[in-house]
Protein backbone atom coordinates (compact mmCIF):
# COMPACT_ATOMS: atom_id res chain seq x y z
CA UNK A 1 0.00 0.00 0.00
CA UNK A 2 1.34 3.17 -0.97
CA UNK A 3 0.48 6.31 1.30
CA UNK A 4 1.18 10.24 0.41
CA UNK A 5 0.52 12.78 2.71
CA UNK A 6 0.93 16.56 2.49
CA UNK A 7 0.79 19.47 5.01
CA UNK A 8 -0.17 23.25 4.09
CA UNK A 9 -0.59 26.36 5.58
CA UNK A 10 -0.02 26.81 9.16
CA UNK A 11 2.02 29.49 10.95
CA UNK A 12 4.94 29.54 8.75
CA UNK A 13 3.43 28.59 5.67
CA UNK A 14 5.77 25.38 5.63
CA UNK A 15 4.60 22.64 3.76
CA UNK A 16 4.95 19.06 5.37
CA UNK A 17 5.28 16.03 3.11
CA UNK A 18 5.64 12.31 3.14
CA UNK A 19 5.60 8.82 1.27
CA UNK A 20 5.40 5.52 3.12
CA UNK A 21 5.04 2.56 1.30
CA UNK A 22 3.71 -0.14 3.94
CA UNK A 23 5.59 -2.91 2.49
CA UNK A 24 8.57 -1.40 3.36
CA UNK A 25 7.77 -1.65 6.70
CA UNK A 26 7.57 -4.05 9.31
CA UNK A 27 4.44 -6.03 9.46
CA UNK A 28 3.07 -5.31 12.57
CA UNK A 29 3.72 -1.68 11.73
CA UNK A 30 2.19 -2.24 7.75
CA UNK A 31 -0.92 -3.32 10.10
CA UNK A 32 -1.45 -0.61 12.42
CA UNK A 33 -1.34 1.45 9.64
CA UNK A 34 -3.72 -0.92 7.98
CA UNK A 35 -6.32 -1.08 11.41
CA UNK A 36 -5.80 3.26 11.39
CA UNK A 37 -7.08 3.46 8.09
CA UNK A 38 -10.04 0.98 8.78
CA UNK A 39 -10.94 2.75 12.03
CA UNK A 40 -10.76 5.95 10.04
CA UNK A 41 -13.33 4.21 7.05
CA UNK A 42 -10.57 6.22 5.16
CA UNK A 43 -12.72 5.05 1.71
CA UNK A 44 -15.66 6.00 2.64
CA UNK A 45 -14.58 9.57 3.22
CA UNK A 46 -15.58 12.68 0.61
CA UNK A 47 -12.91 14.04 -1.18
CA UNK A 48 -13.49 17.38 -1.30
CA UNK A 49 -11.19 19.87 -0.03
CA UNK A 50 -12.55 21.49 3.16
CA UNK A 51 -14.52 24.97 3.15
CA UNK A 52 -11.93 27.90 3.39
CA UNK A 53 -12.44 29.55 6.65
CA UNK A 54 -11.04 32.72 8.33
CA UNK A 55 -8.45 31.09 10.37
CA UNK A 56 -5.32 31.36 8.67
CA UNK A 57 -2.63 29.88 10.76
CA UNK A 58 -4.34 26.56 10.53
CA UNK A 59 -3.03 23.36 8.76
CA UNK A 60 -5.04 21.75 5.91
CA UNK A 61 -3.87 18.16 4.75
CA UNK A 62 -4.35 16.07 1.53
CA UNK A 63 -4.12 12.11 2.37
CA UNK A 64 -3.91 9.59 -0.57
CA UNK A 65 -3.76 6.09 -0.37
CA UNK A 66 -3.53 3.77 -3.11
CA UNK A 67 -4.77 -0.15 -2.10
CA UNK A 68 -4.93 -3.17 -4.37
CA UNK A 69 -5.42 -1.06 -7.45
CA UNK A 70 -7.63 1.35 -5.41
CA UNK A 71 -6.88 4.95 -4.92
CA UNK A 72 -8.72 7.72 -2.44
CA UNK A 73 -7.58 11.14 -1.80
CA UNK A 74 -8.93 12.70 1.21
CA UNK A 75 -8.66 16.81 1.88
CA UNK A 76 -9.43 17.81 5.34
CA UNK A 77 -8.85 20.91 7.68
CA UNK A 78 -6.99 20.76 11.02
CA UNK A 79 -10.29 21.43 12.82
CA UNK A 80 -12.24 19.07 10.78
CA UNK A 81 -10.68 15.85 10.76
CA UNK A 82 -11.90 13.00 12.35
CA UNK A 83 -9.50 11.92 15.35
CA UNK A 84 -8.95 8.78 13.92
CA UNK A 85 -7.07 10.87 10.83
CA UNK A 86 -5.49 13.02 12.70
CA UNK A 87 -4.00 10.23 14.78
CA UNK A 88 -2.72 8.52 11.13
CA UNK A 89 -1.85 11.54 10.22
CA UNK A 90 0.90 12.36 13.00
CA UNK A 91 1.93 8.22 13.24
CA UNK A 92 2.63 8.57 9.38
CA UNK A 93 4.88 11.74 9.97
CA UNK A 94 6.39 10.26 12.18
CA UNK A 95 7.44 7.18 10.30
CA UNK A 96 8.18 9.52 7.16
CA UNK A 97 10.50 11.72 9.31
CA UNK A 98 12.23 8.27 10.56
CA UNK A 99 13.02 7.25 7.10
CA UNK A 100 14.18 10.46 5.92
CA UNK A 101 16.93 10.74 9.42
CA UNK A 102 17.57 6.72 8.00
CA UNK A 103 18.26 8.23 4.70
CA UNK A 104 20.58 10.86 5.91
CA UNK A 105 22.52 8.90 7.95
CA UNK A 106 23.24 6.29 4.80
CA UNK A 107 24.24 9.12 3.02
CA UNK A 108 26.83 10.57 5.43
CA UNK A 109 28.17 7.06 5.18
Amino acid sequence: MQIYFKRSGGFMGIPVQGEVDTSSLPADQAEIIESMLDEAQFFDLPSEPPAQTNAADRFTYELKVVRNNTEHTVYFSEQDAPVEINTLVRHLTTIARRHAADDSESELS
